[in-house]
């Protein structure tokens, strides 16, 4: 049971990692070039704002991860769970939106595949809380 749970903290960290970057250079690139970016996973969310809000997810991402190496578990555990939760939803909320639409079925294979990674990232990042909690007898 404890190598299941480190490969799930694996996998959030990892699964973090590249959605963080991911989403920091889109953010980037946007800002850079001063045009109006359409990312239609992020709802509600106005084209203008996108780069700004795609830049501070990615931030969150950086700021949870400073917790909980240097020191504060509890709080860096806390928001990988609520980070992984937000990806999660993201995820989903596409899935299920009627006003998002696939290019193909590729794509819609690819994020189904992405939300089963998010769901084995959330269960990551829940298993670290629930070991942190245990340890700490909290």
């Amino acid at each position: 049971m404890k190598f299941v749970r480190s490969c799930l903290r694996l996998i959030s960290y990892l699964f973090g990692l590249a959605a963080a970057l991911f989403l920091l250079g889109v953010g980037v690139l946007g800002l850079s070039t001063g045009d109006e970016i359409r990312f239609d996973l992020v709802p509600g969310v106005a084209p203008e704002s996108m780069p700004m809000t795609l830049i501070g997810l990615s931030v969150s991402w950086w700021v949870a991860l400073k917790f909980r190496m240097f020191g504060m578990r509890k709080i860096g555990n806390l928001l990988f769970l609520f980070w992984n939760v937000l990806v999660a939803s993201l995820l989903l909320c596409a899935l299920v939106r009627p006003s998002y639409s696939f290019v193909n079925t590729e794509h819609f294979c690819d994020v189904t595949t992405l939300f089963g990674v998010s769901l084995l990232a959330l269960a990551g990042s829940w298993s670290s809380m629930r070991t942190a909690r245990r340890f700490t007898g909290v």
